[in-house]
């Protein structure tokens, strides 16, 4: 009896040094704590019960979840995986590389399980929301998921390899335009702003901060959304700039440039993206910055020099011919051996075949529904200059393909008729950017 009762003074001492040491040791913890990173303390319910009472074992568990995620990611068990995965995020919500590979998963495995766009759209969305609303709540100092962020609106939703991308892009044109009709950032609305938040966790202080380095976005469109947590993942680098933001970011500018616009066409649930020619200075100057943060990638220099061969031929096509004469002069300044007439220069470019991108068939469209846009309006000058260049890169593209041997399916008529009726379905022609579309259905 007695040896029980010295045991349990004992334990009742031991329990009173711990709580004394209670105080000292969370004190230590918070100062030891890594910048920048969320205190769980006001996490939710599960993410607090699986830190603070597993304590240390909660990493040992997460090892073996991870070597579990492994061999079912080998087997393609992607369903498994992202349940799997998801308990990792509860164990150890500081942990970055998670919250990115359970997005990519999400997205770019399950989504495409799906035949429907709907169906996959939810899987998109989904992997956002996680990343915007958790990952980076739990861990925003880490760069690489504001890059993540980004990369998937401008890679999932604004590239071409989803046959879905269309659908993607519609819903979320369609959830911005109920925020910002027509897809500009005006005035400090605090409704609007609170509206942003919630729609799609943009911060108004920091489009607008942006703004004024790209120039006014449609924010309907996901380059606009690349840009913004690009810029978001720069500014948090500081004074160590991180490659994959910053090609990212000059990547999103370019194509804000190329297919920044956007015609909509009622009748026919659909909207044409055209070039936005006043951007072309604000993405020379983002361009100029990322050679002087990354001097030695040559990738940025040729990035560069594509950017300038497009602007000039794009400038042309759209008949503004001052802007194009200035960017071919800069052009001239890397390359002094191009030709320093602008029509002889844009004949060059234009029959040499290399002004291909993803997208060309979009392109393509685009310069046809311009050029109808422009008949319709009176300008018959400008309607058969953008009709000109459009035939011309399509005939180089397609000699290209001839001497590579690579294939080529694409033919020019259905591309120059759609551009063309939709021009012809534009209420008054005017092409203004604020008409409202429907969109198509699932």
């Amino acid at each position: 009896m007695k040896k029980t009762w010295m045991l349990l003074l004992a334990a009742l001492l031991c329990l009173g040094a711990a709580g004394l040491l209670n105080r000292p040791l969370l004190a230590r913890r918070e100062a030891f704590r890594p910048p920048n990173q969320t205190d769980l303390r006001q996490a939710p319910p599960m993410v607090a019960f699986t830190t603070v009472a597993l304590g240390g074992f909660r990493g040992i568990l997460a090892d073996l979840l991870w070597l579990r995620v492994s061999s079912l990611q080998e087997a393609g068990q992607y369903f498994e995986v992202t349940q799997l995965s998801e308990w990792i995020t509860k164990l150890e919500p500081t942990f970055s590389e998670v919250w990115s590979y359970h997005a990519w998963n999400m997205a770019y495995n399950i989504g495409y399980l799906f035949d429907q766009p709907a169906d996959r759209w939810r899987w998109v969305d989904k992997a956002l929301r996680m990343l915007r609303e958790e990952g980076i709540r739990y861990n925003p100092g880490d760069p690489r998921l504001y890059g993540d962020v980004g990369w998937m609106y401008f890679n999932k939703i604004g590239g071409f390899m989803d046959t879905a991308a269309g659908y993607y892009q519609f819903r979320l044109y369609q959830s911005l335009e109920s925020v910002l009709p027509g897809g500009r950032l005006s005035g400090g609305d605090p409704a609007t702003a609170t509206r942003l938040r919630e729609a799609s966790a943009l911060d108004a202080g920091v489009m607008a901060a942006l703004e004024r380095v790209t120039g006014p976005l449609d924010w309907r469109l996901p380059e606009s959304h690349a840009l913004y947590w690009a810029w978001s993942g720069r500014a948090i680098c500081g004074g160590a700039p991180d490659l994959f933001l910053e090609r990212l970011f000059y990547q999103a500018m370019i194509a804000s440039c190329f297919r920044g616009g956007v015609v909509c066409v009622a009748a026919r649930q659909v909207w044409v993206r055209t070039v936005r020619t006043d951007l072309f200075e604000p993405a020379l100057a983002v361009l100029d910055e990322a050679v002087r943060r990354f001097p030695d990638d040559p990738g940025i220099l040729t990035a560069r020099n594509n950017f300038l061969r497009l602007a000039v031929v794009q400038g042309y096509a759209h008949g503004d011919e001052a802007r194009a004469s200035r960017f071919l002069a800069r052009f001239r300044q890397e390359e002094p051996k191009a030709p320093a007439d602008l029509a002889a220069f844009v004949g060059a470019e234009v029959d040499s075949g290399n002004l291909v991108a993803p997208g060309f068939a979009e392109q393509m469209e685009g310069l046809f529904f311009e050029g109808a846009l422009a008949r319709r309006q009176g300008r018959p000058a400008a309607a058969d200059r953008l009709d000109d260049v459009a035939v011309r890169i399509f005939e180089s593209v397609r000699r290209r393909a001839a001497r590579e041997g690579q294939p080529f399916q694409i033919t020019l008529d259905p591309i120059r008729e759609r551009g063309r009726m939709q021009a012809f379905e534009v209420p008054d022609g005017t092409g203004k950017t604020d008409l409202i579309i429907k969109g198509p259905n699932p």
